[in-house]
């Protein structure tokens, strides 16, 4: 059998009127009409304007239970549905809209009012659940939602009107004029319509509301306990800080105050600390200056002015106690005048003179730059080798004059090689050389000159080597070396070494004479004793002396080198002599080797020396 559709066709006030699929009505009366029974279903109904339920007593627009029911239990409402719907009921749990998995929806312009004809029964509920949670969406797709919009807020706030609670004693939403006064749940806000106040909580489940406040922007707290803030600039006027730790910006506090800035457990009773800016027309006060670690931090007086005093008190007969912790020095600089009594408790020291609380007599004392003592005054014995202004008693001399015998380091080689100073020394003497420049050589081939000494160097101070002796391949002797000089350094003393002796020529009788090294300040020079072929003499070890020149023969016609030069030398007195001190043996000058018919070389100069006297007494 086919589905019969209906239609309900909208009226103002008269009766409802029904049509069927074709659009033929049914009577409203009489034969005909379609009448509903309490709790009929309609399915596939399309309503498509206003539908009000019989009345009742209740008056028009209100629906006596049971309720109207529209929609199926597993089906719902599902046609086009346009216009407004009002449903309303005088009982508990009177209107319903099935089925229970489904979602009311109303085009755009229509709105749905439920409300109740008893101030205590009227809501929405949800009766679907997903996972256990009930579900209930208003306006999912966004616009106006009113709670309450047919009573005006209260003064204060009022349980019945305009509010929303969430859960059962849970805290809820309110609005009102003025403060609030009204009694709610811990954690419940209240929103005032006649003033731009901000909100307020409740903290008490009671009456008591907290304002909210804005910090966006420069405020003002009055009796405000603040707990460890950070405040970073700002006027702080009246304010009373307790408790925590703060961290502050640039602070400028303007008060005429006897308690200005009063700090301690008890607050301005008997404080701490205490800033009194009571002083008419103040514009002195104290500066405290910080310093990095380990430098000095600065309390001194500020003014506009020029000068200002100081004043340090105790109070009544308290002791002012300065350095009574520490234990450096305490350091009076200005001249300074004492009014009162000065009592030493321990010894005075003045000039190097220590007065002891010992110390008796009547009348002034005056300690004089040049004191005449009588008597037999006594002093301290200074350490042995004490090398400065402090007095020194019969004592000390008496130890000093077994005086101490000098010692020396004799330096024979080395190349920025480290000299220590012993302890205890007052001043060194150092005395040293370059090293000897090398005998030439002879030969009928050829006949080299010999090598050039090696400076010496003691803390940066140099002695120049000695040069080398010209060597020989004919008739005519060699010249001799240079002497050493020209060194560079400040020294007490300064001498250039000796030039090495010629070479001899050869005449009739042969060599007439040999060429000679030359010795140095320390000596050190070989002696050629013979005209006949020979290679030169060495200098001596750490002389600085010159090597001798080879001899020729004069059957070869050959004659005999020069001699090379000794080093230069160099004296210096060192007072007050550091730690180290760092040193260079200058080298021996080789000697130059002939060769050919009746070569021979040349002797190697002396090395360079250095020698260190080392006082312990002045």
């Amino acid at each position: 059998m086919a589905t019969t559709y209906v239609t309900l066709v909208g009226f103002g006030g008269t009766p409802v009127r029904l049509a069927d699929q074709t659009g033929a009505p049914y009577p409203t009366t009489g034969s005909g009409a379609l009448v509903f029974a309490n709790g009929a279903v309609l399915t596939n109904v399309q309503i498509t304007g206003q539908v009000i339920p019989t009345p009742t007593a209740l008056g028009p627009g209100l629906v006596s239970a049971p309720a109207l029911s529209l929609g199926s239990p597993d089906r719902g409402i599902y046609s086009k549905m346009s216009g407004d719907i009002s449903v309303a009921a005088n009982g508990a749990n009177i209107v319903s809209f099935e089925p229970t998995v489904s979602s009311f929806t109303f085009t755009s312009g229509s709105f749905l009012n439920l409300f109740s004809n008893f101030s205590n029964e009227a809501g929405v509920q949800s009766t679907d659940s997903v996972g256990g949670v009930h579900i209930l969406a208003l306006n999912k797709f966004g616009g106006l939602v009113t709670v309450g919009s047919g009573i005006a807020p209260l003064a204060g706030g009022n349980a019945a009107a305009s509010n929303v609670t969430l859960g059962t004693n849970g805290p809820g939403l309110y609005t009102g004029t003025g403060a609030p006064t009204i009694t709610a749940p811990f954690g419940s806000l209240y929103m005032r319509n006649d003033s731009t106040a901000f909100p307020y909580y409740n903290n008490s489940n009671s009456t008591t509301w907290v304002q909210l406040v804005d910090l966006s922007s420069a405020q003002t707290l009055t009796n405000k306990t603040l707990t460890s803030p950070t405040i970073n600039g700002g006027t702080i006027n009246g304010a009373t800080i307790s408790g925590g730790s703060f961290a502050f910006g640039q602070i400028v506090a303007t008060s005429n105050s006897s308690q200005a800035l009063a700090v301690g457990p008890n607050g301005v009773t008997f404080p701490v600390f205490n800033v009194d800016a009571s002083t008419a027309g103040a514009a002195a006060g104290l500066n405290v200056a910080g310093a990095a670690t380990g430098g000095t931090v600065a309390i001194s007086a500020i003014d506009s002015g020029a000068n200002t005093n100081l004043s340090l008190n105790a109070k009544g007969t308290g002791t002012i106690a300065i350095g009574n912790v520490s234990s450096g020095r305490v350091t009076i600089t200005p001249v300074t005048t004492i009014t009162g009594s000065l009592t030493l408790s321990n010894a005075l020291t003045y000039g190097g003179v220590t007065l002891s609380n010992s110390v008796v007599g009547t009348g002034s004392m005056v300690l004089s730059a040049s004191p005449a003592l009588t008597g037999t005054p006594t002093a301290p014995t200074q350490s042995a080798n004490d090398n400065s202004t402090n007095v020194a008693t019969t004592a000390y001399v008496d130890r000093v004059v077994s005086i101490t015998a000098p010692t020396t380091q004799n330096l024979t080689s080395g190349s920025g090689a480290t000299y220590t100073t012993p302890a205890n020394v007052k001043w060194i003497k150092v005395r040293f050389v370059g090293g000897g420049g090398g005998g030439g050589g002879v030969g009928g081939t050829t006949g080299p000159t010999g090598g050039t000494g090696g400076t010496t160097t003691f803390n940066s101070i140099n002695a120049v080597g000695g040069s080398g002796g010209v060597g020989t391949t004919g008739v005519v002797g060699g010249n001799g070396g240079a002497a050493g000089t020209g060194g560079t350094g400040t020294a007490t003393l300064r001498r250039a070494g000796n030039g090495g002796g010629g070479g001899g020529g050869i005449v009739s009788t042969g060599i007439t004479s040999y060429g000679n090294g030359a010795p140095s300040f320390f000596g050190g020079a070989p002696i050629t004793t013979t005209v006949a072929a020979a290679a030169g003499g060495a200098g001596a070890a750490n002389s600085g002396a010159g090597g001798g020149g080879a001899n020729g023969t004069g059957g070869s016609n050959i004659g005999s080198a020069g001699g090379g030069g000794s080093g230069e030398y160099v004296e210096l007195i060192i007072g007050s002599p550091a730690a180290t001190y760092l040193y260079t043996i200058g080298a021996a000058g080789a000697g130059g080797v002939g060769t050919g018919t009746a070569a021979q070389t040349g002797g190697a100069g002396g090395t360079g020396f250095i020698t260190v006297e080392e006082h312990y007494n002045f």
